[in-house]
């Protein structure tokens, strides 16, 4: 029964994986013949594993009970999504994927060999990325204009057509082969680091790479979101590991924060140029806020529908935002679901990622050792809560996939009992 279990999950594993492999390639899947076709996908995997699960009689590694939170609030979203006005079924089905691909990427990291498996694979498909991005950027990679379009020359972007989404996917994938080189550090209780690790040194070396990368993007925010999180990983696992009390950990912190916030204006000559437009650029996001507020407040409880924004913004769209450019996204996605789907369902994206978040840093201060995936997916939270602020990186799938499997890893160890014997951080 234990093998059959096993063969199951690694075969699921691995389907997943594909998803995640191939989601950035077709511009960051951010069509939706390409959401249709990753929800199918995502379908029939869990109707392959619930089959075999059930005609072999083998429990779920992680019980529905340990998602009745997660569930809930997905299914009121999910319930407002099918039933509202202007319901757009493509919107629903994409955002059930999601649900779904979380749950069988909990199931399948419930392992914690398979787990780091996982993670590894993950990191070197983000690593890939990197080079694909590095290459177009500095060498002669040219991709046919469906997998590379940009709106924005002279800048990184990889296969995504906005450097800033481009800048949130390696963003994730720096964060969390920080989790792993810090996993891999031999004697890391004593302080001591084996360099002559290969597996350290390919980290390291891709790390690297795709910070190199990220700053070539030339995305602002992309790097200070990323420097956040980092330093917020780093001071919690430091403070971790001396035994410091809750509200110490959080009162340095915030310090660390704010210093961050700073700290990001040194990276990189076009990004320092690009910091001198931000009073400039500022002055163009208020004003699309505002016109996106006048929207929200037209439709404060029903929205206007999901996915509707690009069809619904043009009624409220007047100067000074430009009349010269097609607003499809309100660059803040906070607003984006709060004009889509109302003030009250709108937050409930919002409501997810605070309980996901302090439920994994929770984990991360209850336990004496396990908890390096936790603190992961608690920062990458933070990194996309705060790039949501003023852009849409993640409305689109491709992070998204990669945001739901590192959260799904941090899930999984949370909903895992304490095991005595581990060297694992």
């Amino acid at each position: 029964m234990v093998g059959s279990s096993s063969r199951i999950n690694d075969l699921i594993s691995y389907m997943l994986l594909i998803i995640i492999m191939l989601s950035p390639l077709p511009l960051g899947s951010n069509r939706p013949i390409f959401w249709a076709i990753s929800a199918a996908f995502v379908f029939f995997i869990a109707t392959v594993f619930l089959a075999t699960m059930a005609l072999r009689e083998i429990p779920l590694r992680i019980s529905a009970r340990k998602f009745i939170v997660v569930g809930v609030l997905v299914g009121v979203y999910l319930g407002y999504m099918a039933l509202a006005p202007n319901a757009n079924a493509l919107a629903t089905v994409r955002t059930l994927s999601y649900a779904v691909f979380f749950f069988l990427m909990v199931q399948v990291s419930a392992n914690r060999y398979r787990a780091k498996r996982i993670a590894t694979f993950m990191l070197l498909i983000a690593i890939i990325y990197a080079v694909v991005g590095f290459a177009m950027h500095y060498g002669n990679l040219e991709l046919p204009t469906e997998f590379g379009l940009s709106a924005y020359a002279g800048n990184a972007h990889g296969t995504f057509t906005n450097r800033n989404s481009y800048a949130t996917y390696l963003g994730f994938g720096i964060l969390l082969g920080l989790a792993l080189l810090i996993n891999r550090m031999r004697g890391f209780s004593d302080g001591m680091l084996a360099l002559s690790d290969e597996k350290l040194v390919f980290a390291g070396v891709g790390m690297v790479l795709m910070l190199v990368t990220l700053i070539s993007t030339n995305s602002r925010m992309g790097v200070a979101a990323l420097g956040v999180a980092a330093v917020f990983f780093l001071l919690v696992l430091v403070m971790k590991r001396a035994r410091a009390g809750l509200w110490t950990t959080i009162s340095l912190t915030a310090g660390m924060l704010i210093i961050a916030g700073f700290a990001f204006s040194l990276y990189g000559a076009t990004l320092l140029e690009r910091l001198g437009s931000v009073e400039r650029d500022a002055d163009v996001r208020f004003a699309l806020y505002e016109q996106v507020w006048q929207m929200i407040l037209a439709k404060p409880w029903a929205g206007h529908g999901a996915d509707s924004f690009e069809v619904a913004f043009p009624t409220y769209h007047h100067l000074p935002v430009s009349p010269d450019l097609l607003w499809s996204k309100a660059h803040n996605t906070y607003l984006t679901n709060w004009a889509e789907s109302g003030l009250v369902i709108g937050s409930i994206p919002v409501l997810l990622g605070l309980w996901v978040f302090f439920r994994l840093l929770y984990v991360v201060y209850e336990r004496p050792s396990r908890y390096i995936f936790s603190l992961l997916g608690a920062s990458v939270i933070l990194q996309g809560a705060i790039h949501s602020t003023v852009d849409f990186s993640l409305e689109i799938q491709a992070n998204m996939y990669m945001l739901l499997a590192i959260l799904a890893l941090g899930y999984a160890e949370a909903m895992q009992a304490k095991k005595r014997g581990s060297r694992d951080v």
